[in-house]
């Protein structure tokens, strides 16, 4: 499970994103990021879904920031949902169970 933490912001990446049929590296694609409470519903404080974008000089991988002040709470379960659409037959949907923590 991995961590987001409360009162920061948070940095989410997606790394090495390939095409699985070729390996090649995908730098072009459109990617993007929702996160849900338990209940599948939005997190509060954010226009979602937020884009993803291609970190210039990496192998693929793709940012984005959600903001310190969004609608989370100490040991709180979120879903996020992550979607890349790279052309016919390179979609995919990621999702990625976090527990929320009070950052040091």
């Amino acid at each position: 499970m991995d961590t987001l933490f409360l009162n920061t912001d948070n940095v989410i990446e997606l790394t090495e994103l390939t095409n699985g049929m070729t390996g090649d590296a995908i730098t072009n694609a459109t990617v993007t990021l929702t996160l849900f409470d338990e209940d599948d519903v939005e997190i509060t404080g954010e226009t979602w879904p937020l884009a993803m974008n291609y970190v210039s000089g990496t192998t693929a991988t793709y940012r984005a920031t959600a903001s310190y002040d969004i609608g989370l709470s100490n040991a709180q379960h979120v879903k996020a949902e992550i979607v890349v659409d790279a052309g016919v037959g390179l979609h995919r949907e990621w999702i990625k169970h976090c527990i929320v923590k009070i950052g040091n």
